[in-house]
């Protein structure tokens, strides 16, 4: 207990408002996040008063740190922004060459293409990076990804700790997945062995 306060609901309370805020992050758009903290933030500070106003005290105390403070969380998040984006555009990237070729098909068999069907006018010929970049965002543009980019920034702790553990499962259940492929296989082959025309 902590000035009356049971402080497993307190850590409850904030580990609800960090996979909440988290989860946001993985879809880059903390705008829904932010109304969330600020319900939390007042919901703690009407609720906990001593605690609430412990910290305040703290800050009035130590308040020739703070500029330093949001400078040092400024500089991390434009650096984390950038390694985020590298992030994004490699598996951008690794998408890409998994479907090129089904992408390939579809450029070549729209009025787009110069070996397409007629178009109506050749100004809807477009070159295949063209048309790339105009309906898929390949490569990835910055320009078309601000607010993504400027979330990351932003939210950086919520956003780090997204991709170290969302990054992590994934390479998890990406082994698991190598080691039981064959099993997926067999089964998959003995339940349609009955037909014939598939043997």
């Amino acid at each position: 207990m902590l000035y009356g306060i049971d402080l497993g609901l307190l850590w409850l309370l904030w580990l609800g408002f960090i996979v909440f805020w988290c989860c946001w992050a993985a879809h880059d758009d903390a705008g829904w996040a932010m109304a969330f903290v600020l319900a939390i933030g007042t919901t703690t500070f009407l609720l906990f008063a001593p605690p609430a106003n412990a910290a305040l005290q703290w800050a009035i105390n130590h308040g020739s740190q703070l500029p330093y403070l949001v400078l040092l969380y400024v500089a991390v998040g434009l650096g984390w922004g950038i390694v985020k984006w590298y992030l994004f555009v490699s598996q951008a990237a690794r998408n890409y060459a998994g479907r090129a070729a089904d992408l390939m098909r579809n450029y070549q068999a729209g009025p787009w293409s110069p070996s397409g069907p007629s178009a109506a006018s050749s100004t809807t010929k477009i070159t295949y990076a063209e048309w790339l970049s105009r309906f898929h965002d390949l490569p990835p543009s910055h320009s078309k990804n601000r607010s993504r980019i400027v979330t990351w920034m932003v939210w950086w702790p919520f956003s780090f700790l997204d991709t170290l553990l969302s990054d992590l499962v994934r390479r998890i259940f990406d082994a698991i997945y190598d080691e039981v492929a064959a099993l997926l296989g067999r089964i998959s082959a003995r339940v349609f062995h009955r037909f014939e025309e598939l043997r």
